[in-house]
């Protein structure tokens, strides 16, 4: 190795740029049906051949490769030796960094998500012309943020904000997005009208851009706000119904299993007796999200699971359930559903008659000395 690479440094540069370029593409012609496979290789050859262009091509594709890999670090990694090769194009900065916004929300880094926000918007607002479509993009990517961030009423400023934008530019989807964040802004302040009228004008304006997932969304959004509002049971399942057939029409997996989870709460919570079919959905919704990787929708699933087999009396199945959950979650007890699940398997120890047990699964350590 060593003496390979002293002989490389012999090479002139001209020569070296050249003999990268033919190893590129070379590797392009070998792997044209699996492009996917050298897309980091191919992108440091074209680096080295001192083809910017070609470069950056590739690490963006690498970085989106990685990134259905779940492989965060590497994204990164791709995402900023991509950045070194248009440093002098503000336009395509901001294109990129926007990509680097999903690493680190993925990667829950809500610090540096924050501060590459403020670089996207820095460079937006040098621009001259300005580019008002580039500036909805970054708030638009804010108010995600500050979803993620939980933070109430900075979302619903944001996603006014960017409302008004989208009116102005006469952009359907951006406005039907900017209503769903509006929407969530209101729920996570508990402002449940507020935030039905939102997610209601989401579906106008999806529909208006033709944009069936997002009309899905919102129908979603609209049922889950409504459980908690006092809207008619049959609505709402009218709405969960629809949702779920739109879903299906876009072949979108993580809807349909939210869309169940949602479906057996419902029927749980109407007292019916349909608990066997809740069983069902729940199960069907636990196995599509364990088989795509999805831990925070399996534990949902799990804890939800427990409720319908404390419910049918059957309370080994529901221990398990509630074990299962807990698992899940092992590592984020800070997580509201953890306490839930906690909650969850105390009410069924209850109901066994086992008052001794329950307090203690149902509070936290300290809460219970100072109980005492």
């Amino acid at each position: 190795d060593r003496i390979r690479e002293v002989a490389y440094q012999q090479i002139s540069r001209a020569r070296c740029r050249l003999l990268h370029r033919q190893v590129a593409k070379a590797l392009e012609t070998i792997h044209a049906d699996e492009l996917d496979d050298v897309t980091g290789e191919l992108a440091a050859h074209y680096a080295q051949a001192g083809n910017s262009n070609k470069a950056c091509q590739y690490y963006r594709q690498a970085a989106d490769v990685a990134l259905a890999q779940y492989a965060y670090g590497r994204a990164e990694t791709m995402i900023q030796a991509a950045l070194l090769h248009i440093q002098n194009d503000p336009l395509a900065q901001v294109h990129l960094l926007s990509r680097l916004d999903v690493v680190l929300f993925r990667s829950v880094q809500l610090e540096r998500w924050a501060r590459n926000l403020n670089e996207q918007q820095a460079l937006v607002d040098a621009l001259s012309p300005p580019d008002l479509h580039l500036d909805l993009m970054v708030r638009l990517s804010r108010c995600e943020y500050f979803r993620s961030a939980n933070q109430g009423e900075q979302l619903v400023s944001t996603a006014l904000a960017a409302l008004h934008l989208a009116e102005s530019l006469g952009d359907a989807l951006s406005q039907a997005h900017a209503y769903l964040y509006l929407g969530e802004g209101h729920w996570l302040q508990a402002h449940a009208a507020e935030s039905m009228d939102a997610y209601h004008r989401v579906q106008e304006f999806a529909r208006l851009a033709g944009d069936l997932g997002l009309e899905a969304q919102s129908l979603e959004m609209r049922a889950q706000t409504a459980m908690f509002t006092g809207v008619p049971a049959a609505e709402i399942y009218d709405w969960l119904l629809r949702a779920y057939e739109l879903a299906e029409l876009t072949d979108d997996i993580i809807r349909k299993h939210s869309l169940l989870n949602k479906i057996g709460y419902w029927r749980v919570a109407r007292g019916l007796g349909e608990l066997d079919q809740a069983e069902q959905e729940y199960r069907q919704a636990a196995e599509w999200s364990r088989q795509r990787g999805n831990r925070e929708h399996e534990r949902n699933l799990w804890s939800n699971l427990g409720v319908v087999y404390t419910l049918k009396g059957d309370y080994r199945a529901a221990f398990d359930a509630f074990d299962a959950a807990l698992e899940t979650s092992s590592t984020s007890k800070i997580h509201y559903r953890y306490w839930v699940t906690r909650h969850y398997l105390g009410a069924g120890l209850m109901q066994m008659g086992q008052m001794q047990r329950a307090p203690i699964i149902i509070l936290p350590r300290r809460r219970r000395n100072s109980a005492k």
